[in-house]
C-alpha cells in the first residue's frame, strides 16, 4: 500500500493577487483600508488613505506597478481616496475588504 500526501489546497489567482495586493500595499502607514471588487475580467482596488499627500500617493503608485508587473495578464483600475474616518462600507459598499489598519 503506497501512502500519498495531500497536497495543499491550490490557491486561486483571484487569491495570490488580493494577498499580494493586501501585502505589499500594507507595508505603507497611511493605508487605512483595502478593498477589491472584480468586473468585467478588471481587478477594482480601492486604497483609501489617511494622509493622501504627494509623497505617500507616490508611494502607494510604486507599489501600484510593482503589482502590475507582478500579474501584467491582469488588467488593473487603482483608485486612490482618502479615508477621512469612514468605514470600508462607506467607501466601496460592493467591494470586499481585504485589509484595514485600525486608528492609532
Amino acid at each position: 500500500m503506497t501512502a500519498h500526501l495531500l497536497s495543499e489546497p491550490a490557491i486561486t489567482d483571484s487569491q495570490t493577487i488580493e494577498q499580494s495586493i493586501a501585502r505589499d500595499l500594507a507595508l505603507l502607514p497611511d493605508v487605512r483600508h483595502i478593498l477589491v471588487e472584480r468586473a468585467d475580467g478588471i481587478v477594482n482596488v480601492v486604497v483609501a488613505l489617511d494622509h493622501p499627500s504627494k509623497q505617500v500617493r507616490e508611494s502607494v503608485f510604486e507599489k501600484e506597478f510593482a503589482l502590475m508587473d507582478e500579474f501584467s495578464e491582469t488588467s488593473f483600475d487603482f483608485n486612490l481616496i482618502p479615508a477621512h474616518g469612514r468605514t470600508p462600507e462607506d467607501l466601496a459598499s460592493h467591494a470586499r475588504l481585504i485589509y484595514s489598519r485600525e486608528a492609532a
